[in-house]
C-alpha cells in the first residue's frame, strides 16, 4: 500500500500474473457504479484497455522525458501505444471509463497526453474514422504537447498567475513542439500540425498567431476539445477540478468561437451516450 501511494512508485504495476485492482474514491462512486452496471464482457474489455493504458503511460512518460533531453524518440514506440488503444477501443462506450487519474502533479503532462489521445480517438471513431485514420490521429494526439517539455516545471506548476515573460514561454510551446516533431524521421504531417495548432481557436484566435485566415486541421480541433475537457477536470497545483457539467457548459458557450460547434456537439453526445456494448 505504501508503494502504491508513492507518486514515483514505478515498481508497482500490473503484470501477466498480477492484476492491480481499482481503488474506490468516494466522489467517484456513481461513476464506478456505471462501470459495474455494464455487461461482464464489456467490463472485461474495459479492464484490458485500462491495463494497456497504464503500460502505455509508463512508455509515454519515458518518451516525453527523452523529448525533454532533446533526444529523438522512436516513432514506432508511439505507434505501438496507439495500436494497443485501437485494439481495445469500445465503440459506443463512454470514453470517460477509459481515462487515467492523475497520481501527482509531476505526472500531469503524461497523464494528460494519454487522456487527450483516448478522447480524441473516441471522437474520431464516433465520427466514423477507420483503423488507419485512428492510427495517425492517435499518434498526433499523443504527441500534441511535446513542446511542454521545453517549459521549466516551475512555470508549468506555478500556483499563482504567470507574469508576462512566463506566459510568453508557455505560448511558445506549440511552435517548439512542432519544430521538434519535424526533426523526427517518419513522423506524419498530422502530428506536426496538431502540435502547432492545438491552441488555435476555430475563429483564428488563440496562439501561435498564424493569421486570421488560418484554419486549424480538423484533428487539431478535436484535440483542442479533448485538451480543454481533460485539463479542466484534472486537479492542478493552481486549481481544483471542475465537474463535467460545468465543462460541457463552457464548451457550448465557446462553441463557434474557440471550438468547432459540430465537434462540440459530437463530443457532448459521445460522453453522455448510453453505454451500449454493441
Amino acid at each position: 500500500v505504501k508503494d502504491l501511494m508513492a507518486p514515483d512508485a514505478d515498481i508497482v504495476r500490473s503484470s501477466e500474473g498480477i492484476l492491480l485492482g481499482k481503488v474506490r474514491v468516494a466522489d467517484q462512486s456513481d461513476f464506478e457504479s456505471q462501470v459495474e452496471s455494464l455487461p461482464e464482457d464489456v467490463q472485461q474489455r474495459l479492464g484490458e484497455l485500462v491495463l494497456v493504458r497504464d503500460r502505455s503511460m509508463d512508455d509515454l512518460k519515458e518518451m516525453y522525458r527523452d523529448i525533454q533531453k532533446r533526444k529523438k524518440i522512436p516513432t514506432k514506440g508511439v505507434g505501438d501505444i496507439v495500436q494497443g488503444f485501437i485494439g481495445g477501443m469500445l465503440r459506443n462506450t463512454n470514453p470517460l471509463h477509459m481515462l487515467a487519474s492523475l497520481k501527482s502533479s509531476d505526472e500531469y503532462t503524461f497523464t494528460h497526453a494519454i487522456n487527450v489521445c483516448l478522447l480524441t480517438m473516441a471522437q474520431a471513431e464516433y465520427l466514423g474514422a477507420g483503423s488507419d485514420q485512428l492510427y495517425d490521429i492517435g499518434i498526433a494526439a499523443c504527441l500534441h504537447d511535446a513542446g511542454k517539455m521545453f517549459i521549466p516545471n516551475e512555470i508549468l506548476n506555478k500556483p499563482g498567475k504567470l507574469d508576462d515573460q512566463e506566459w510568453t514561454e508557455v505560448q511558445g510551446h506549440p511552435v517548439r513542439g512542432a519544430q521538434y516533431l519535424l526533426r523526427l524521421p517518419g513522423i506524419s504531417k498530422l502530428a506536426f500540425l496538431a502540435a502547432l495548432e492545438h491552441h488555435l481557436h476555430y475563429n483564428g484566435a488563440g496562439y501561435p498567431n498564424l493569421g486570421k485566415q488560418w484554419r486549424p486541421n480538423l484533428v487539431s480541433q478535436m484535440i483542442a476539445v479533448a485538451d480543454l475537457f481533460d485539463a479542466m477536470r484534472s486537479r492542478r497545483p493552481y486549481k481544483e477540478p471542475k465537474p463535467d457539467d460545468f465543462i460541457i457548459e463552457l464548451l457550448r458557450k465557446e462553441s463557434g468561437t474557440a471550438y468547432n460547434p459540430q465537434l462540440v456537439e459530437n463530443f457532448i453526445r459521445l460522453i453522455q451516450a448510453q453505454n451500449d456494448p454493441g
